[in-house]
């Protein structure tokens, strides 16, 4: 079994090289032959078709590949890496402890002005990053 340590990211398509940063990990993800929908295996690279994403690491996964050089997903890790990569939005909680869900924090201070009487320009805002705690309000973050 794999120990995935350091995600920082899911996406559904191929992150080219030239936008890649060089302190992170790729890997990328093969579709499931009988549903598209839900990744099969993490490899180094996959070809053509078969790719169903790219998942980006702080650290390198360090054992859990096979003697053909990729990792068989569970169907949870598999459920899991589908709603990460659904997110479209960042979760940021502001000095009044309201939560808003927006694509950036300019965009956030403009919801929190229209749902609060505070003024967002002066308004202490934080970007949550915990993995705990953006799953707790998952469903913010998905269309």
């Amino acid at each position: 079994m794999a120990l995935i340590v350091g995600l920082k990211k899911v996406v559904t398509h191929r992150i080219p090289e030239k936008e890649r940063e060089p302190q992170l990990f790729y890997y990328e993800l093969r579709r499931r032959a009988d549903d598209w929908s839900l990744p099969a295996t993490i490899e180094d690279k996959v070809a053509g078709d078969d790719l169903w994403g790219t998942m980006v690491l702080s650290l390198p996964i360090k054992e859990g590949f096979n003697e053909k050089n990729f990792i068989q997903v569970s169907e949870d890790l598999a459920e899991e890496l589908k709603k990460l990569a659904g997110r479209t939005k960042k979760l940021y909680k502001f000095s009044t402890s309201m939560l808003i869900a927006a694509e950036s924090e300019e965009q956030a201070k403009y919801k929190f002005a229209d749902a609060s009487s505070d003024f967002a320009a002066n308004a202490e805002v934080e970007e949550i990053t915990d993995e705990e705690e953006l799953q707790k309000h998952e469903y913010l973050l998905t269309d």
